[in-house]
């Protein structure tokens, strides 16, 4: 038997190659690990795919609002400033010096009532001369008409000529008229006297004092301006609304300065758009207002129109799609699924707008989340909560 020595370099070569079969022993372990790995996860791929073949398209995550009833009516407000039936600038008709004015601004007066007086010791001894005239020249036609009656007689004797007599009646007929013209320029005195004294043309109240006592006023220069109780309201309304604001409709009238206080109103008139720009004109309306104490001109106040509305459906104007340019619809949730209903908008008020469809009040309709949304899709719906 024989022995061979095992140099240190054999061993060495031994223990390496010992490690590396280990070493590839472990990794092909490894890999055979990562191997059933790979496997089991794309078989739960496959799996979850099959399953996803066979209940349809993954679900839209959508926002969406219950359909609301439209309402009868909407309100279309226009806001406006009152003002008086009937002003006036109460100025004189004759000429002189303002003697005294009995109102300030704010008094209330009544249908002819002094309310200033112009000084009238010029207008008083205009009438006395015209009425001493008068006087005289009926002295005259007096004393005329016996001279004719005289020469009357004389002429049916014979005594007087026709010439003579022709003279005497044409110096009466002037004596008349004379005294007419005396009458007539007596008469205007008095007017002019009387209209020395300024009285209000109706029941009102005082709203600005133009003139004080001692001025010296032309015919025509304003002494006070005066308003009525009775006030009115105008508006000024698009030609959209013609259609429906006319003479004789009914409405409310809203006083915001006033704690919201309200009063009727009736439409009076409806005036014609003043210029020739069509763009954006305005038609004014007049309204009668119910007259309350507290009611005064100048106050701000609101007219609200109540329109009947078209279209049974409210839904929000971010529900409405416009998929190929001419026709609306909106997304209606039923059974999960999303359902493309055509409608036909009518009227907007506010954020929405009423609509036409084949839908119920109370089923979901989409706002969010359908810009990509295909009728039929599957849809996981979250409702709008308001914020």
């Amino acid at each position: 038997m024989f022995f061979r020595r095992i140099s240190s370099d054999e061993k060495r070569r031994s223990v390496v190659g010992s490690l590396l079969r280990k070493f590839g022993v472990a990794c092909g372990f490894c890999l055979w690990i990562g191997g059933l790995f790979v496997l089991y996860k794309n078989g739960n791929a496959l799996e979850t795919l099959s399953a996803e073949g066979k209940e349809g398209t993954k679900a839209v995550s959508v926002m969406a609002i219950s359909i609301e009833a439209a309402p009868p009516f909407r309100e279309v407000r226009f806001f406006g400033v009152t003002r008086s039936l009937k002003q006036a600038v109460i100025a004189p008709l004759v000429s002189g010096r303002l003697d005294s004015r009995s109102v300030e601004v704010g008094d209330a007066v009544r249908s002819k009532e002094e309310i200033a007086r112009i000084d009238s010791s010029e207008y008083s001894h205009l009438v006395a001369m015209k009425k001493a005239a008068l006087s005289e020249g009926m002295a005259a036609l007096n004393q005329g008409e016996a001279d004719l009656e005289r020469t009357s007689g004389l002429y049916r004797e014979k005594v007087v000529s026709t010439q003579n007599m022709e003279r005497q009646s044409t110096s009466v007929s002037r004596l008349r008229a004379n005294c007419e013209v005396l009458k007539s320029q007596l008469k205007e005195a008095e007017r002019k006297l009387k209209e020395t004294h300024i009285r209000a043309p109706f029941d009102g109240v005082v709203t600005r004092v133009c003139s004080e006592p001692g001025e010296y006023l032309t015919p025509g220069t304003p002494v006070v301006e005066l308003a009525n109780r009775d006030v009115e309201l105008q508006i000024s309304v698009p030609e959209t609304m013609l259609g429906s604001v006319k003479k004789g409709v009914t409405l409310k009238i809203n006083f915001p300065m006033l704690g919201e206080k309200e009063i009727s109103g009736k439409v009076l008139s409806v005036g014609d758009a003043l210029g020739d720009d069509q763009k954006g004109v305005l038609f004014p309306v007049k309204i009668g207002l119910s007259q309350v104490e507290w009611l005064r001109s100048g106050m701000t106040a609101e007219a609200i129109f109540e329109l009947p509305v078209k279209g049974r459906f409210l839904v929000p104007v971010a529900a409405v799609c416009n998929g190929d340019g001419e026709s609306n619809s909106v997304f209606v949730v039923r059974d999960g699924v999303a359902v493309r209903v055509p409608v036909r908008p009518e009227e907007a008020i506010g954020d929405s707008v009423t609509v036409e469809g084949d839908m119920k009040e109370g089923e979901l309709v989409i706002i969010g989340g359908h810009a990509f949304l295909s009728d039929g899709d599957i849809v996981a719906v979250r409702l709008w909560n308001g914020s």
